[in-house]
């Protein structure tokens, strides 16, 4: 990764705790997150669109949960959680991670979250965050083409499809 964009993630890490939104925040994404995304990812609709297979046990999300910690101690990745202020109740996450010459952006929320207005409200506060802390000026997000809510989302942000996914 260039030094440009291991600044980048850098800054990204140290502003999160500003980080919010009118009903959610952000912290850092941790072990514990393991049985919300767990019990999130039994289903079929939230695990979908995941780059890894549903876990059939606590213990295999828990390998993908180290596996997404162990890439941000290498400065590869930057990985929050997405928090209710209301509650605390974790409702999804959030990543970074470099791509070209900008940062390509992930984020998967809780299915008790879809409908709700959550990812326009999220990836409002996000697109201006990631440019008011950082001197990115790309953001690329990888979405499936049956991911229709994503697409329109994208679309509304002004986002240019670059590329289709198989």
């Amino acid at each position: 990764m260039n030094h440009f964009l291991n600044a980048q993630l850098q800054r990204l890490r140290s502003a999160q705790l500003d980080w919010a939104t009118p009903n959610y925040c952000f912290r850092s994404f941790v072990k514990a997150d393991v049985h919300p995304l767990y019990l999130a990812a039994q289903n079929p609709g939230f695990n979908k669109f995941l780059l890894w297979n549903k876990p059939d046990s606590i213990e295999a999300a828990m390998v993908q949960v180290k596996k997404l910690l162990r890439e941000e101690s290498l400065n590869q990745s930057v990985t929050f959680s997405i928090v209710t202020k209301e509650r605390g109740a974790w409702a999804g996450f959030l990543r970074w991670i470099p791509h070209q010459d900008g940062l390509a952006i992930s984020f998967w929320l809780h299915p008790d979250f879809w409908g709700t207005g959550a990812s326009r409200e999220l990836v409002d506060s996000v697109f201006g965050i990631v440019f008011e802390t950082t001197d990115i000026i790309k953001l690329f997000a990888f979405i499936q083409p049956a991911n229709l809510p994503t697409i329109r989302l994208a679309k509304n942000k002004n986002m240019t499809m670059a590329m289709v996914l198989d």
